[in-house]
């Protein structure tokens, strides 16, 4: 199954110039942990954490976003998006198109179409040894 077939559109986004109050009120009316961040082309740039906001305190996004983001192509096979979860040890992924955003695909949806699920994650998330998203370079 390709991740066009899973993923959720349109993606959430913000832009750089936006205010992390915003960004914090569309995380939680979307019920999401994170948000990917666009340019004014709807290029990717950076992603920003629910984390990184409430550490920010009344800035733009720009200045608490991560510049590392790890994603996934339409075209993906959705094992491996799930891979680059565990791998990343982060609870979704932008998909993205060339540049462009064209959706997210999260961990839960993956891992209701899957199975077995990704045992290796679900035990070292679950323990709390989660990485940052930021360790892990951009993969497109």
């Amino acid at each position: 199954m390709l991740v066009r077939e899973a993923m959720t559109t349109p993606a959430a986004t913000v832009t750089m110039q936006a205010s992390t109050e915003a960004a914090a009120r569309l995380m939680r009316d979307e019920q999401i942990g994170a948000i990917p961040v666009v340019d004014r082309r709807g290029v990717l740039v950076g992603v920003v954490r629910r984390p990184d906001l409430e550490k920010a305190g009344r800035q733009c996004v720009g200045d608490t976003m991560r510049h590392h983001v790890v994603t996934i192509g339409p075209d993906d096979e959705i094992h491996e998006a799930l891979d680059r979860m565990c791998a990343a040890m982060v609870d979704g992924l932008p998909v993205v198109d060339g540049t462009r955003v064209v959706g997210t695909v999260r961990r839960a949806d993956l891992t209701e179409l899957l199975s077995p699920p990704c045992q290796t994650c679900e035990v070292e998330y679950s323990a709390g040894t989660a990485r940052d998203a930021d360790a892990v370079p951009a993969a497109t």
